[in-house]
């Protein structure tokens, strides 16, 4: 293997890493939807100093975290103003990956009567 081929593959190799990052950092912004959803219990789960809002809507998790790409930065709101037992209209964006932990996520809630 001569050193332009090793220059090459590494170069490969690097161009690969920074599409995986920059695809699993733009996640959440992706795949937009609006459903409805009766909450059934909501907790914060605390990873190192840093907690992350979820919500159980019955078949589904999603969470409730901060976009900077689509200046939402009303997390805590969001999370307060949810009460178990009362029914929202939701709008999501993100993936739901199990394997990554990954959940979709929260942008805007408006309560169904």
């Amino acid at each position: 293997m001569t050193d332009m081929d090793r220059a090459l593959g590494g170069g490969l190799v690097f161009l690969i890493f920074i599409v995986l990052c920059i695809g699993y950092c733009s996640i959440g912004y992706m795949n937009t939807e609006t459903t409805t959803c009766q909450v059934e219990d909501k907790w914060i789960k605390n990873y190192d100093r840093d907690g992350v809002y979820l919500v159980d809507c019955g078949k589904n998790i999603y969470k409730i975290s901060d976009l900077f790409w689509k200046a939402k930065f009303d997390s805590s709101d969001i999370y307060g103003k949810l009460e178990k037992g009362k029914t929202y209209k939701i709008t999501t964006s993100g993936f739901r990956i199990p394997i990554l932990s990954e959940y979709k996520n929260i942008n805007k809630v408006e309560k169904v009567r």
